[in-house]
């Protein structure tokens, strides 16, 4: 049920991915995540490159052909996540 639907990403790629799906930018998703904004666009280029695709709406595409858009990490199914900002 938790479980991520392939191991293609890191947990936090999945926790990028998720985020980024929810139209999150970078500085948000950085400041969610506790990480700079810079590193979640170098998580976004590994994604990208992992995936062969070269923007968000592809990867939203990707993911949504691949049911990734269904899948929810469990951190963000926690009481005290911090999603809602």
């Amino acid at each position: 049920m938790f479980q991520p639907p392939t191991n293609l990403f890191t947990q936090r790629e999945w926790d990028a991915i998720f985020l980024s799906l929810h139209k999150y930018t970078s500085k948000q998703i950085g400041r969610i995540l506790n990480i700079s904004y810079r590193t979640v666009e170098n998580y976004t280029a590994q994604i990208y490159r992992k995936v062969g695709v070269s923007s968000a709406q592809q990867l939203e595409e990707y993911c949504r052909l691949n049911n990734f858009d269904l899948y929810v990490p469990e951190r963000f199914l926690q009481p005290e996540s911090r999603i809602f900002i």
